[in-house]
């Protein structure tokens, strides 16, 4: 396990099953394009859905 460093944002991990194949290609090809890791590209969209969430008023602003 991977120690902590001072200053970090408290962490979780997802482990996910039976994700299509094609959709991990699809999600592999995206973040080469976009010159990043699958994990920064699928972070990144899971903030901008939650953005439009809180945005239509469907969830909690997120407070920092």
């Amino acid at each position: 396990m991977a120690k902590k460093k001072p200053g970090d944002a408290e962490s979780g991990s997802w482990m996910l099953r039976d994700v299509p194949r094609h959709l991990m290609d699809r999600m592999k090809i995206a973040a080469a394009v976009q010159r990043t890791t699958v994990k920064a590209l699928l972070l990144q969209l899971a903030e901008n859905y939650l953005a439009d969430l809180e945005r239509k008023g469907q969830i909690p602003k997120h407070r920092s």
